[in-house]
């Protein structure tokens, strides 16, 4: 294939498509760097403020794991004044989008539900944690008010 490109097209309009495709690296790359200098604060940020909130459980990374920055979740606690799914819609009239994560679990899908091995199966920990972890937002543009804004809801 490309050999057949290299023959079919003028070397010019090579060189204009290499240079496009290493400008959308560069640009990938930059958008890389630019989160991995904002999500370690942001995590920081909640770490401080919410690990002071009785009922919300934040989970510690294993020692030698590399933290993605992905997701912030959080574990809503029986003892925490509302449900995880009551906190979501709390978040969602206040306009910050949340994600309930493990929701629905896999074992719930419908091409699962008659599998004998999920229907014997002893699920009681994703059970549990299907209903209660959230993700907060987690993202490099967030600023220091809607963090606090975030951190009020809870």
């Amino acid at each position: 294939m490309f050999k057949s490109f290299i023959e079919n097209a003028s070397f010019d309009k090579f060189l204009s498509e290499a240079k496009k495709s290493l400008g959308k690296i560069k640009h990938i790359e930059n958008i890389h760097l630019e989160k991995n200098n904002y999500t370690p604060k942001i995590k920081e940020f909640y770490d401080e403020n919410i690990a002071k909130i009785d009922g919300i459980i934040v989970p510690k990374m294993p020692i030698g794991v590399t933290n993605s920055y992905q997701y912030y979740p959080i574990i809503i606690e029986d003892n925490y004044p509302m449900t995880r799914d009551e906190l979501y819609e709390k978040f969602k009239e206040q306009n910050i989008l949340t994600r309930k994560y493990f929701y629905p679990a896999c074992h719930d899908y419908e091409c699962y539900k008659n599998d004998i091995t999920v229907k014997t199966a002893r699920l009681r920990t994703t059970d549990n944690l299907k209903k209660k972890v959230l993700c907060l937002p987690f993202y490099g543009a967030l600023d220091k008010e809607t963090l606090k804004r975030i951190v009020e809801v809870l």
